[in-house]
This record gives structure tokens, C-alpha cells and sequence, in this order.
């Protein structure tokens, strides 16, 4: 049996792609939207069956799609949003959409989570949702639903469904989907992510004692905070939004990311720390001759053996003078 209704976030502006979609479902009536960012775009379709209209006031926004379904008796207004991960939930909009019609479902791809909901670390959107799914009656009327628990080992993106609910329970029954990566967008991520991160050596010590392990572990729960999982292998960085990809589940990249771009050495691996370390200055190789110049006609003109330069006490004081 063919859903009623269809909605697909992330559409990437492809045109290709949503004719071909229109060509499956010729049954539907299918609108769409371009987004603001390379994974962005929104799609609806709804069965010819169902009488459905777009809403004029809420038009041509990007990453939203505001339908009204039904018949004016039991009228209902549905709503799809893309919120890219480094752009705020458009909740302001989110209000006027309720006070057009309170009778809504909003569907999408919010990039939230919050432990309410998911098992995943919380980020800020999910913190802003929450808080305001608590603001107002309003807000506290709705219920969050989902169907499937996201998953951490799975290449996905975690996609937040929120419907309007009849009670006015504050206690949202919440689940999680999940929308796959395309292989455009794994490779847009993979070219976005940095691959010059310092390394971490094979042989850092494991700790021995209960202390040092509780340290660790609070250490690691505090590096993974800081980052939204994109894909299975990609995160991004809450306080830059920069796309770090990692390798095995190692958190490697991520704290020397911390280390050098926000300045939490303490997050590093001892070896990374080491390479933070300033080392000497290096002599350039014109002021290199120019020096071995000097010193040969110092030499010269002191009748001095060749040796001189070569003196422990003198290689000390010249090293002092002109490190390097």
C-alpha cells in the first residue's frame, strides 16, 4: 500500500532526482524546496486523493514547505523543515506556524538531540528544542514521535518528527529516524574535513590505577561533547562547525582539533601535547652563509685554529646568541 503522504529532507537541489521521483509517483501531487547549504532542499508529495494546498504567506522559504490538508472541518496544517547543523531552529517561525493553525505536524530533519529523546550526545539545538517544546501550553502539547533509536554506528544523520498531540502532557514520547548519506554528500564531508591533525603515538600509556581510569573516561565523555556526529566516520565541531573526519572511532583527530583551534591542550594525547612544544628557530641559509663567512674571517684575521667554533663552551655561547 502507497503512503498518503511522502516527505524527504536533504533533496541536495537535485533536479534529476526529483523527476525521477515524480515519475514513480505520478499518483501525487509533489512540491519542493532548495535549501541554503549543499544538503539542503525539502520535498512533499501528497496522493491526488488528498486535498491539499500549499500556504501562500509561508511561501518561496527556504528548507520549509507548509502544506494545509483536509477539508475546512478538520483542516490540518503539515510542515516539513531542514535545519542545517550550524544554523539555529527556526522557532520563531515555528510559533507563527502555530498560531496559523495549531492543529500541525512538523516533520524534518532538525539536527537536534537531546537525552529526552536520544542516546546521543545533546548538542545546543537539542537543548533549544527542548526548551522550547516547555515554553507554552502550546508547546507542551505537542509529542515528539519517533520510530527508530538512532545509532551511533550507523552512517546517519538523526532526523526529529515532532506532531501535535490532542493532551497537554508535558512528558513527549520520543524516538529518533534516521535519513541516510548519499555518496555526494560522504564526499562533500570527506573533502571538508580535516586531514592535517597531529598524530597520536601507538604507545601512549594505558592507565593502571581505578583514579587515572575514571580520569580517562570523564577525559574522553568531555572530547566527544564538543562534536555532532555527521556520518559514521565525521563529526562536527560545536564551537567552529568545522567537518573532522576521524578513522576507526579514534577520537585522535578530535583532540588535537580541540588542542590547536580552541586551545584545550589538556584534551590532547601526551604525544600531541609534545608536538606543540616551540622548537628551535632554524637559521635561514643566506644569514647561515653569512655567519660561516664571519667566522672564517675571524679566524683568519686572529690566527685562530678551526677548531675554535667547534668547543663545547663556544658552541654553547653561540647557540645562546643565535639559536639554532
Amino acid at each position: 500500500m502507497q503512503p498518503p503522504i511522502v516527505v524527504l529532507n536533504g533533496t541536495h537541489h537535485d533536479e534529476n532526482t526529483i523527476k525521477q521521483f515524480i515519475s514513480h509517483f505520478f499518483n501525487f501531487h509533489v512540491l519542493s524546496m532548495i535549501g541554503l547549504n549543499v544538503f539542503g532542499g525539502v520535498l512533499i508529495a501528497v496522493h491526488k486523493s488528498i486535498r491539499s494546498q500549499r500556504v501562500a504567506k509561508f511561501n518561496n522559504l527556504p528548507n520549509i514547505i507548509v502544506l494545509e490538508i483536509g477539508s475546512d472541518s478538520d483542516m490540518f496544517q503539515s510542515v516539513t523543515c531542514y535545519s542545517p547543523p550550524a544554523e539555529s531552529i527556526p522557532l520563531d517561525l515555528f510559533d507563527r506556524l502555530l498560531q496559523h493553525n495549531p492543529n500541525s505536524i512538523f516533520t524534518g530533519d532538525l539536527n537536534a538531540k537531546h537525552s529526552s529523546w536520544s542516546k546521543s550526545i545533546e548538542n545546543q539545538k537539542g537543548r533549544a528544542l527542548f526548551n522550547w517544546l516547555s515554553s507554552s501550553q502550546t508547546h507542551t502539547s505537542l509529542k515528539i514521535i519517533n520510530n527508530v533509536e538512532i545509532n551511533l554506528k550507523q552512517n546517519s544523520l538523526g532526523t526529529t518528527r515532532v506532531s501535535t498531540n490532542n493532551t497537554t502532557s508535558s512528558t513527549p514520547q520520543i524516538t529518533l529516524n534516521t535519513s541516510q548519506l548519499s555518496s555526494s554528500e560522504d564526499k562533500q564531508l570527506n573533502e571538508s574535513s580535516e586531514t592535517d591533525e597531529m598524530k597520536c603515538s601507538d604507545n601512549e600509556q594505558t592507565p593502571r590505577t581505578v583514579q587515572n581510569i575514571e580520569e580517562v573516561k570523564n577525559n574522553k565523555a568531555s572530547v566527544w561533547k564538543h562534536f555532532d556526529q555527521l556520518d559514521e566516520n565525521v563529526y562536527m565541531c560545536q564551537l567552529c562547525y568545522k567537518s573532522i573526519k576521524i578513522m576507526n572511532h579514534n577520537d585522535c583527530n578530535l583532540r588535537s582539533h580541540l588542542g590547536r583551534q580552541h586551545n584545550m591542550p589538556e584534551l590532547m594525547y601526551n604525544s600531541q601535547r609534545q608536538q606543540l612544544i616551540p622548537k628551535p628557530s632554524q637559521i635561514k641559509p643566506e644569514k647561515k652563509r653569512e655567519l660561516h663567512e664571519a667566522a672564517i674571517d675571524c679566524i683568519i684575521t686572529d690566527g685562530r685554529s678551526f677548531n675554535d667554533f667547534r668547543r663545547p663552551g663556544m658552541d654553547k655561547f653561540l647557540n645562546v646568541i643565535y639559536p639554532g
